[in-house]
Protein backbone atom coordinates (compact mmCIF):
# COMPACT_ATOMS: atom_id res chain seq x y z
CA UNK A 1 0.00 0.00 0.00
CA UNK A 2 1.41 3.50 -1.15
CA UNK A 3 0.91 5.91 1.11
CA UNK A 4 2.99 8.80 -0.57
CA UNK A 5 2.48 11.41 -3.18
CA UNK A 6 4.45 10.40 -6.73
CA UNK A 7 7.53 12.91 -7.73
CA UNK A 8 9.94 13.62 -10.15
CA UNK A 9 13.62 13.97 -9.73
CA UNK A 10 15.64 15.96 -12.39
CA UNK A 11 19.27 15.34 -12.83
CA UNK A 12 21.34 16.75 -15.19
CA UNK A 13 24.44 16.06 -17.92
CA UNK A 14 26.36 18.73 -19.04
CA UNK A 15 26.78 19.38 -23.48
CA UNK A 16 28.40 21.77 -23.70
CA UNK A 17 29.55 25.58 -23.02
CA UNK A 18 27.71 28.21 -24.70
CA UNK A 19 29.84 30.66 -26.59
CA UNK A 20 29.80 32.79 -23.11
CA UNK A 21 31.53 29.94 -21.63
CA UNK A 22 27.89 29.07 -19.97
CA UNK A 23 27.57 25.20 -19.46
CA UNK A 24 25.20 23.52 -21.22
CA UNK A 25 22.47 20.98 -19.47
CA UNK A 26 20.72 18.06 -20.52
CA UNK A 27 18.10 17.26 -17.89
CA UNK A 28 16.68 13.72 -17.53
CA UNK A 29 14.10 12.41 -14.90
CA UNK A 30 12.70 9.90 -13.13
CA UNK A 31 9.09 9.28 -11.19
CA UNK A 32 9.36 8.00 -7.81
CA UNK A 33 6.50 6.32 -5.98
CA UNK A 34 5.16 6.56 -2.39
CA UNK A 35 7.43 9.82 -1.28
CA UNK A 36 6.18 11.39 1.76
CA UNK A 37 5.88 15.17 1.26
CA UNK A 38 5.68 17.67 4.20
CA UNK A 39 4.89 21.09 3.44
CA UNK A 40 6.68 23.60 5.82
CA UNK A 41 5.75 26.59 7.77
CA UNK A 42 7.51 29.77 8.77
CA UNK A 43 9.53 28.67 11.90
CA UNK A 44 10.10 24.86 11.26
CA UNK A 45 12.50 25.94 8.15
CA UNK A 46 14.64 27.23 10.43
CA UNK A 47 16.35 29.86 9.16
CA UNK A 48 18.68 30.51 11.46
CA UNK A 49 22.04 30.97 11.11
CA UNK A 50 23.02 27.67 12.46
CA UNK A 51 20.40 26.27 9.57
CA UNK A 52 21.90 28.26 6.71
CA UNK A 53 25.66 26.94 7.49
CA UNK A 54 23.95 23.61 6.54
CA UNK A 55 22.77 24.75 3.57
CA UNK A 56 25.28 26.73 1.51
CA UNK A 57 23.44 27.04 -0.91
CA UNK A 58 21.27 29.38 0.35
CA UNK A 59 17.93 27.31 -0.35
CA UNK A 60 14.96 28.46 1.33
CA UNK A 61 13.43 25.25 2.44
CA UNK A 62 9.78 24.80 1.88
CA UNK A 63 9.19 21.04 2.11
CA UNK A 64 10.88 18.23 3.52
CA UNK A 65 10.31 15.08 1.52
CA UNK A 66 11.22 11.09 2.60
CA UNK A 67 11.79 8.98 -0.16
CA UNK A 68 11.45 5.01 0.15
CA UNK A 69 13.87 2.80 1.01
CA UNK A 70 13.60 1.22 -2.85
CA UNK A 71 14.86 4.61 -4.11
CA UNK A 72 17.42 3.52 -6.48
CA UNK A 73 17.59 6.60 -8.74
CA UNK A 74 20.94 8.91 -8.83
CA UNK A 75 21.94 11.04 -5.76
CA UNK A 76 20.39 14.09 -5.44
CA UNK A 77 22.65 16.67 -4.35
CA UNK A 78 22.31 19.23 -6.91
CA UNK A 79 18.82 17.74 -8.22
CA UNK A 80 15.31 19.36 -8.82
CA UNK A 81 12.18 18.04 -7.49
CA UNK A 82 8.67 18.24 -9.13
CA UNK A 83 5.92 17.29 -6.92
CA UNK A 84 3.30 15.33 -9.36
CA UNK A 85 0.45 14.11 -7.43
CA UNK A 86 0.50 16.80 -4.50
CA UNK A 87 -2.11 19.94 -4.73
CA UNK A 88 0.79 22.90 -5.23
CA UNK A 89 0.74 24.69 -8.44
CA UNK A 90 4.47 23.70 -11.00
CA UNK A 91 5.03 22.62 -14.27
CA UNK A 92 6.51 19.04 -13.67
CA UNK A 93 7.37 18.71 -17.17
CA UNK A 94 10.33 21.82 -17.24
CA UNK A 95 13.07 21.12 -14.25
CA UNK A 96 13.11 24.77 -13.82
CA UNK A 97 9.64 25.15 -12.31
CA UNK A 98 11.17 22.28 -10.14
CA UNK A 99 12.47 22.45 -6.16
CA UNK A 100 16.17 22.62 -5.44
CA UNK A 101 17.21 20.00 -3.20
CA UNK A 102 19.03 21.54 -0.54
CA UNK A 103 22.70 19.44 0.71
CA UNK A 104 23.48 16.20 0.08
CA UNK A 105 20.51 13.75 0.90
CA UNK A 106 22.03 10.46 2.63
CA UNK A 107 20.15 6.68 2.83
CA UNK A 108 20.03 6.58 7.00
CA UNK A 109 20.87 2.80 7.92
CA UNK A 110 19.54 1.15 9.85
CA UNK A 111 16.28 2.94 9.77
CA UNK A 112 12.61 0.84 10.72
CA UNK A 113 10.50 1.85 8.16
CA UNK A 114 9.73 2.40 4.48
CA UNK A 115 11.42 5.40 4.34
CA UNK A 116 15.01 5.82 4.55
CA UNK A 117 16.14 9.73 3.17
CA UNK A 118 15.18 12.98 4.13
CA UNK A 119 15.12 15.37 1.37
CA UNK A 120 14.53 19.35 1.75
CA UNK A 121 13.13 21.52 -1.12
CA UNK A 122 12.57 24.82 -1.71
CA UNK A 123 14.09 28.50 -4.03
CA UNK A 124 16.40 29.49 -4.23
CA UNK A 125 17.14 33.13 -2.06
CA UNK A 126 18.03 35.84 -4.49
Amino acid sequence: MALGKRVRVWTRNKLSEDAMGEPVWDWDYLDVENVLVRPLQGSEDRQTDAARSLRPDEISVEFRLAFPKTYRGPKLAHARISLIDAPWSMDIDNPDDALLVAGYPQPEDPCPTQWNMLVEVGRKDG
